[in-house]
């Protein structure tokens, strides 16, 4: 329960998910504003909340757009949620999912731009705001999947005490 209230999840893609036996338009696919990037969309093709248009001239300049944008937005929510009765953070454990369809050649792209984002401005971020000596655990994979959705999710959890984190660096059999 404790970890349950200090983890948030956003996800973006290009396209939502082909749904099997729909056609483009029942599925959604149809639903994205021109050649843009749809930030905050659900795993059952939930609509996003923005789009975000595709405007840099390399991929590496465009994931590290959306990013930074998520990684605000990640940074916004848990410092709006948290406030200030929580004890300070111990560590933080960051998961980038592949919603599907992202190759593992786009996957590595993004995770770079993650892991430049959050250790370049980890001095910026009020999550980790004065902590002496703040712990990053980060991990990726294709772990929750929405058949073929060409994106991709960034987690956050904040971690506060040392049996939550026993409990995520404890082997699993």
């Amino acid at each position: 329960e404790s970890a349950s209230k200090s983890v948030w999840t956003i996800g973006v893609a290009l396209r939502p998910a082909t749904l099997p036996g729909s056609s483009e338009s029942q599925s959604g696919n149809n639903r994205r504003a021109g050649d843009g990037t749809e930030l905050g969309l659900g795993i059952h093709n939930e609509p996003g909340a923005h789009i975000l248009p595709i405007s840099p001239a390399n991929v590496e300049d465009f994931v590290d757009q959306v990013v930074n944008t998520i990684c605000e937005l990640l940074d916004a929510a848990i410092s709006e949620n948290l406030g200030h009765d929580h004890p300070q953070p111990k560590a933080i454990a960051i998961l980038v999912n592949n919603l599907g369809s992202v190759s593992q050649l786009s996957m590595s792209v993004v995770l770079r731009a993650v892991s430049d984002n959050i250790f370049g401005d980890l001095a910026k971020r009020h999550i980790l705001a004065g902590c002496k000596s703040p712990r990053v655990y980060m991990s990726s994979g294709t772990l929750v999947t929405s058949l073929d959705m060409n994106g991709f999710s960034i987690s956050a959890l904040i971690i506060h005490d040392d049996e939550t984190e026993e409990l995520l660096l404890a082997e699993t059999p």
